[in-house]
């Protein structure tokens, strides 16, 4: 999948005021990208607790933000 699809399903989502979905949507790209570098056990720890809730905003930004 190439980055501008999923950089076109969050900016859809997000104007459909829909973040929740966005963000899922990245959380679930992130895991396949995690999942093939990492393995399934790497992405399942980022999907049960390693992402955030803003996870989207850097796909619509194009820069990351900062930690908290």
């Amino acid at each position: 999948m190439k980055l501008s699809t999923i950089n076109q399903i969050v900016e859809a989502l997000c104007a459909e005021g829909r973040s929740a979905d966005a963000n899922q949507a990245v959380i679930f790209y992130n895991m396949v990208l995690i999942f093939e570098k990492a393995g399934i056990d790497a992405a399942m720890d980022y999907f049960h607790g390693t992402h955030t809730s803003e996870e989207y905003q850097e796909y619509r930004t194009g820069v990351m933000l900062p930690e908290e």
